[in-house]
């Protein structure tokens, strides 16, 4: 279509990456227990990257999914920015911090 314009956001084999590496392991999810901060990281992907992603590592997500929505720190952190756990698709702990990237 003449004058369409390119999506622009993130690559979506990276995302992929993302969430085919992440460690969501009982150990890994204790640790969250400790954690007094969080920081929400929004990350711009576009609609059919996003349904790319979403299709590609379905069980990597479903149970990081599981996993925010039963942490309350998670949950509330998420719900002040208008999101929730769907929105989810990776987590990082950094220290006492956790790092949680949105779509």
């Amino acid at each position: 279509m003449a004058g369409a314009v390119a999506c622009q956001g993130e690559h979506g084999q990276r995302l992929v990456n993302i969430i085919a590496n992440s460690d969501y392991s009982r150990n890994t999810l204790n640790g969250w227990a400790r954690a007094q901060q969080v920081q929400i990281v929004p990350v711009r992907v576009c609609g059919d990257v996003k349904r790319q992603v979403q299709a590609s590592v379905s069980g990597q997500l479903n149970q990081l999914h599981g996993a925010v929505a039963a942490d309350p720190l998670l949950t509330a952190s998420l719900q002040r920015q208008n999101m929730s756990a769907s929105d989810v698709f990776a987590v990082q702990q950094n220290g006492s911090q956790l790092l949680v990237y949105v779509y």
